[in-house]
């Protein structure tokens, strides 16, 4: 799909352009559209589409000049589908730019699976060497990294530049390998992970610039020495290895991806330890999910949760596929992860039933609607068209959530009778990102008012509001001149911004007069503000004359 080849919050940025309406008029010349998008300025843009698929775009923006997909480019495909009434799921692109991989996916990918696998990465390991001699002391392979890092250190700006960050990562690694595998000789296993793990910390905090992420390439490779080192450990050894990679609070945590932990976790271990394992897996979710003070921490708990399931499934008389995601079904990330694994599979009209059972939960509905692309496509297609506007009916009114899209879907299939009667009352409870534009739209200038009052940004609206509001803004903005510029007040800027805002509204500059003089008379000793004052008040007297009669 189309927005696989932008990031997520370039999605957002881009959808909240859309729903305020910064896409000036679409023009389309055979399969070509052009638009001009309002950002921080106007640039141009131009997407090709055809059967469906879009072919190329451009804009003129210096985002997408660097290589990069822009918000702008976002807004501009949400205008097309909406124009020319295209699913956004049903649009997809030829080409994409997004490099980084899902989080699941990677753990996917990245996986030792058999011993045949250890013993080529032993040969392999065997068989190197090197062009100096492997330190087996600890503090000594610290001062090496030090040194290969001090090498190549431009001490005018006490960094490594782009240039040289992989040569350097590439000769730390180099020592952190022959120190392990000469370690790994002595059989010291636990002394030989120590070394690890206190390498893998020295690559971490280099003072490189790693534009490329390259540090995640090396936490590879150290996996794979841990593998190896594992493999060669009795099963007490493995039990002191098994607690650290599962340790996700320990000062270590942040140097080893949760992908990485997970893989040596599942894979590195043969068929043993099941239940230590089971038991580190389990703590990890516990952390994530039971302890995780914000969404993002709880969804890290997704892959554990996954991994969980996967040892547990392994055990003799484990629990079926989903039993364990029913226990933690109390967590909103996981009732999304079984929601995408509905959509994914070829049993997608069982969406139906799990969104009905979940439709209560707050959290779980707001979190969902971002698949609201997908989930229209499979209710359409099975002629539930009315269990579709209900869904969207309760994503609109009752949690508030949702944006231009769907309110303007869900305007499409209600009876104009029934809009007629309840229009008013149902814009009303609408709240969110983009409602400025359904009031514009609809003609509720009051609502837009009220709404351009309450997040503080009166100025965006002023132009379109003055016709329908103009006493209502020339009453705004005189209790704004007097809250900000009532002592102690020390910031001058705003002051005055609000006095030059009523001076665009019909009737403002008179009432910018009068405050400026009953505040000269108020405050006499506030000399600097004062002064600023009193040229305003002058110009006035100069440029507007009839103000004074």
């Amino acid at each position: 799909m189309w927005k696989d080849a932008f990031d997520y919050f370039v999605c957002k940025r881009g959808r909240a352009y859309f729903n305020n309406g910064y896409v000036d008029a679409i023009e389309k010349q055979d399969t070509l559209y052009h638009a001009r998008v309002y950002g921080t300025k106007v640039y141009n843009t131009m997407i090709e589409v055809s059967n469906n698929e879009i072919v190329q775009m451009k804009c003129s923006c210096p985002h997408f000049q660097s290589g990069n997909n822009c918000k702008h480019l976002v807004a501009v495909i949400l205008e097309v589908c909406e124009k020319e009434d295209i699913l956004e799921n049903q649009l997809y692109i030829r080409a994409s730019k997004k490099k980084e991989h899902d989080y699941l996916d990677r753990l996917k990918s990245f996986s030792f699976q058999t011993f045949d696998a250890y013993q080529l990465k032993k040969l392999a390991f065997d068989n190197q060497t090197y062009d100096f001699e492997p330190t087996t002391d600890f503090q000594e392979l610290l001062n090496r990294i030090e040194d290969i890092s001090d090498g190549y250190t431009d001490y005018y700006d006490d960094y490594i530049d782009d240039q040289d960050s992989e040569v350097v990562i590439d000769l730390a690694y180099e020592e952190i390998e022959a120190s392990v595998l000469q370690t790994l000789k002595s059989k010291d296993i636990l002394k030989t992970y120590e070394i690890l793990w206190e390498g893998l910390r020295a690559i971490c905090i280099l003072d490189t610039i790693d534009s490329n992420n390259y540090k995640k390439t090396i936490q590879a490779k150290i996996c794979e020495l841990i593998y190896v080192v594992i493999k060669e450990a009795n099963d007490i050894e493995k039990k002191v290895i098994l607690k650290s990679l599962g340790n996700i609070e320990g000062s270590n945590h942040i140097f080893l991806d949760d992908t990485y932990r997970i893989s040596l976790i599942l894979d590195a271990f043969d068929n043993i330890l099941l239940e230590e394992r089971e038991s580190v897996i389990r703590n990890a979710v516990d952390v994530y999910l039971k302890q995780g003070m914000s969404q993002h921490y709880q969804d890290n708990g997704i892959p554990w949760l996954i991994a969980l399931n996967q040892i547990i499934k392994r055990k003799p008389n484990g629990t079926k596929n989903n039993d364990i995601f029913e226990l933690y079904s109390d967590f909103e990330c996981v009732l999304v992860y079984q929601l995408e694994q509905i959509l994914q599979s070829d049993k997608k009209t069982d969406v139906f039933a799990f969104i009905d059972k979940n439709k209560s939960k707050p959290q779980f509905m707001s979190m969902a609607v971002k698949y609201n692309d997908l989930i229209k496509s499979i209710y359409l297609d099975n002629r539930k068209e009315h269990d579709y506007y209900e869904l969207l009916r309760c994503w609109l009114v009752d949690y508030n959530i949702g944006d231009y899209t769907m309110y303007h879907v869900f305007l499409k299939q209600v009876s104009p009778l029934w809009w007629k009667t309840n229009k008013r009352k149902f814009i009303e409870k609408l709240d969110f990102d983009g409602i400025a534009r359904v009031y514009k739209q609809e003609g509720y200038h009051d609502l837009l008012f009220a709404y351009a009052k309450k997040i503080d940004q009166m100025d965006q609206y002023v132009e379109i509001l003055v016709p329908y509001c103009t006493n209502d803004l020339i009453t705004y903005y005189e209790e704004r001149f007097i809250e900000l510029s009532t002592p102690p007040a020390k910031i001058h800027n705003p002051i005055i911004h609000a006095l030059e805002m009523l001076r665009k509204i019909p009737g403002g500059t008179q009432k910018v007069y009068q405050l400026i003089v009953a505040y000269l008379e108020m405050y006499p000793g506030r000399k600097i503000l004062n002064a600023k004052l009193r040229e305003i008040k002058e110009d006035i007297e100069i440029h507007d004359e009839l103000v004074l009669e």
